[in-house]
């Protein structure tokens, strides 16, 4: 692939980039949007492109025609003291947000929903209260995570309570029909572990509303490590009752994965194992696998191991700053199936680092390499390597008050800002990945971690993208490099279009610009 500039190109409304390998068509700048606002892409309906905007406190929603020029941007409204949104989807031609918030007078979460018309109209005064989870405030946690069936009927809602001390893990699942937000069933749920050992890793519903939910319940240094196992819960049915099995590698342990709902109603389960010993945990995953069963059984799985090469190991190792626990924390957003039953898997490795000073709190959220391996139809592993990358974003929140009348004031726009210009997009053409995601612009052709430098300012990057072939070898190419043309990629808010490429999301000064990237 070729490195492009595109200095000196913005000065026209619209300009095409072209390629060897991909066109990059640019739309008009959108005048009236906000650089400093978060988008979230909605996709294409009808011929028009929506993505949600979140400025502030009021959210918009905003339509851009097929040559992705903006046509307008109505203000939602939603009769609350200011605009959330942790879940936004389109729905049969509607838009649907939900966001949750703690209700006093009820000692619970509740889910709240919202559905507009395309054109930004409410359908109704007020949001609909979906779902309550009952919550200590003082001493539990409240965030609420979704998921939705692989034929979009069912919305999954799960909270992991994190309880205090030494108390049994909780956990909260309710399934809603999308068709109507009735609830299909809901429960709250305490396991025989103790909260300190327990930890959800993933969770997933079938179009028939059963939830599985991974965990791993986590064994102490030394000899006690043995404790060390993965935990599938599993609820059949509406009845809420479930049954604990193990996930099991026989002498390792899991210490990331994600599950999903595959072909048949087959489980799928993916992510990095290392190996079970009396001395620990190594540092440093040792190979990834994947899997597909039943969950009537969970016992005979169809497993395959790929290790970690001595070659793969370097480039992904650090300078000594990250602890073993950190190193080992892989997020996996799905595992990406083909019609022919292969497909891929990227993990990219995270950690949230948290500081309270004085009256103050500080958050660093790192987003480092991206691990990635391809499974044929036979699940099969015929690849596994390491796209090095470094990225993170430091912010801080002030703390009201002292001591155990404090007040924490950390918002989930302010998490959402530190996705903004960070991590990755990701889509899968004719058996080749892209990936899509700001670098260092010193970066160039870095083969390790090492070799790396730390992007922690968007004036210092450039949008990139790696084209990781079928036998796993990638290429990197610079799209533009953003201080010298004033355009910085906000890949959190850039859509994958399946078998196509990518709708670009970038500040353009003020304001941003959407471009179409295709790859040929």
């Amino acid at each position: 692939m070729k490195n492009i500039l595109l200095a000196g190109l913005f000065a026209i409304t619209c300009i095409s980039v072209q390629a060897q390998d991909f066109d990059l068509n640019w739309g008009t700048v959108a005048k009236g949007t906000s650089a400093d606002a978060l988008y979230a892409p909605l996709g294409w309906v009808n011929g028009n492109y929506y993505t949600l905007k979140v400025d502030g406190g009021d959210g918009f929603l905003v339509k851009f025609n097929k040559e992705l020029s903006l046509v307008s941007q109505p203000e939602l409204f939603t009769n609350e003291k200011s605009f959330e949104a942790e879940f936004a989807k389109v729905f049969n031609g509607k838009l649907l947000v939900m966001n949750s918030e703690y209700d006093k007078a009820l000692s619970a979460t509740v889910v709240k929903a919202w559905i507009y018309t395309l054109d930004g109209k409410p359908t109704a005064t007020k949001g609909k209260v979906v779902s309550k989870f009952p919550v200590d405030k003082s001493r539990e946690s409240e965030e609420v995570n979704y998921r939705v069936s692989g034929d979009s009927s069912k919305i999954l809602m799960t909270m992991d309570h994190n309880m205090p001390n030494k108390e049994g893990a909780k956990f909260s699942v309710t399934v809603l029909n999308s068709s109507d937000l009735t609830e299909d069933w809901s429960t709250q749920t305490t396991v025989d572990y103790l909260d300190t050992d327990f930890g959800l890793l993933s969770s997933a519903v079938d179009n028939n509303g059963n939830v599985v939910t991974l965990a791993v319940v986590i064994g102490e240094e030394g000899k006690k490590l043995a404790a060390y196992s993965t935990r599938a819960i599993v609820f059949q049915g509406t009845s809420g009752k479930f049954e604990d099995r193990e996930v099991k590698i026989e002498g390792k342990y899991i210490s990331s994965a994600f599950i999903r709902f595959g072909k048949d109603n087959k489980l799928m389960i993916s992510g990095f194992y290392n190996t079970l010993t009396e001395k620990g945990k190594s540092k440093g995953i040792e190979g990834a696998f994947i899997a597909s069963t039943s969950v009537d059984d969970l016992v005979s799985l169809n497993m395959e191991l790929i290790e970690v090469t001595p070659t793969l190991r370097a480039s992904i190792t650090h300078k000594g700053w990250l602890s073993t626990d950190d190193i080992n924390a892989y997020h996996i957003r799905d595992i990406h199936m083909r019609p022919d039953g292969s497909g891929y898997v990227i993990a990219e490795q995270r950690a949230i680092y948290r500081n309270v000073d004085g009256n103050a709190e500080t958050r660093t959220y790192s987003f480092n390499h991206m691990m990635v391996y391809g499974f044929d139809s036979n699940l099969h592993i015929q690849y596994l390597t390491a796209v090095p990358k470094l990225q993170s974003t430091t912010m801080s929140s002030p703390i009201i008050g002292v001591g155990p009348v404090s007040i924490y004031t950390w918002t989930n726009a302010k998490t959402r800002m530190a996705y903004k210009y960070n991590s990755y997009q990701d889509v899968d053409i004719n058996g080749t990945v892209y990936l899509l995601y700001n670098d260092h612009r010193d970066n160039g052709n870095a083969l390790s971690n090492d070799e790396c430098k730390n992007m922690t300012n968007k004036k210092n990057a450039n949008a990139v993208v790696v084209a990781v072939g079928p036998d796993g070898k990638w290429e990197k190419t610079t799209l533009f490099a953003g201080k010298e043309v004033d355009v910085i990629l906000e890949s959190s808010s850039c859509l994958p279009v399946p078998n196509e490429g990518f709708i670009i999301s970038a500040e353009k000064g003020k304001e941003i610009q959407l471009g179409r990237l295709t790859f040929k």
